[in-house]
Formats: C-alpha cells, structure tokens, sequence
C-alpha cells in the first residue's frame, strides 16, 4: 500500500513554532482509532499529526500520547489536508490563534507541486557506515601542452588517461 505524504505550509518564520510545525510529513504504517497518523520527515524533533477522536480534530504534536497540541482543527474529514476550517497555532502564551496562512498541502506522487522546497534534517551517520563506500574520482585533465601529437587523433592520450583509472 502507498503511504501518503503532505506539506505544512504556511506559518512566518518569526511566529511561534513556525520551524517546529512546518514541514514535509509521511504518513505512518499503523493507524490510530482507524485513521492515518503523520510523522514530520525530521530527525531533529518528533511531530506528528494525528486524529484525536474525542476532541473531532486534528492536531500536531510532539508524540501521539500528548495531552495539549503545538495546532489544531477541528474537522471531521479522514485526512487532514481536506479539513476546510482555519487551523489555530498555540501562540506560546496558553491560547491557540487562527492562522490563515497555515495550509496543509497533498504531497500527490503523479502531480507534484511546482517550487515548493522542503528543508528536513536527517540523522547523522556514524563514520563506520562509511567504511565499505567507495567513491570513482575523475582523472585530471591532461597538462596543456605546447606540443601536439604526431597522430592528432587523441587516441595517446586516452589510452595513458584509462591507464591512470
């Protein structure tokens, strides 16, 4: 089965939680009370997007058993990006304000959207995974030279150039 994935769009940089919730999210293997749950394409800081049954919205957080949301929407639909109400930002201060510019974006595998850019940190990699990697490095360019070849087919050359390889 295909996994889905979205964009959260939308909220300035220099508001609340801005780089927290914004972002590229997947969707996760397993289901919660049989709806898809989201995880943020990041290493850096778990979030995630789920259904909260009892509540009738969606919301984001830091793990799927909090009990207070970085956003939130109240709306039924079975994936957050058909929600059609405004979603509410926690704005650092106990309250959750409307932000119309937060937009959550299907991440479509036959139509993607055009310019959109997505920033998301992978985890570092210990050097040990690097041990059996082998890199082809291109040979220099042969040194200019004022003289020219005799048979002026390169064919010298290159034979010289596959040996250095």
């Amino acid at each position: 089965r295909q996994l889905d994935a979205f964009l959260l769009r939308g909220r300035a940089p220099e508001k609340t939680l801005a780089k927290r919730i914004s972002g590229l999210y997947v969707q996760q293997e397993l289901e919660i009370c049989g709806r898809p749950y989201f995880r943020k394409a990041d290493s850096e800081t778990a979030t995630f997007v789920q259904y909260h049954e009892d509540k009738k919205m969606w919301r984001i957080t830091s793990n799927v058993e909090a009990k207070g949301e970085f956003g939130k929407v109240k709306d039924k639909n079975d994936v957050p990006w058909k929600a059609k109400k405004t979603w509410k930002i926690f704005d650092g201060k106990g309250t959750h304000l409307e932000d119309e510019d937060v937009r959550v974006i299907y991440m479509d595998a036959e139509a993607l959207p055009v310019g959109e850019q997505v920033e998301i940190c992978l985890p570092v990699l210990p050097e040990s995974c690097f041990g059996a990697v082998t890199t082809k490095r291109e040979a220099p360019p042969p040194a200019a030279s004022s003289k020219s070849s005799s048979s002026g087919s390169g064919d010298e050359s290159d034979s010289k150039k596959a040996k250095r390889e």
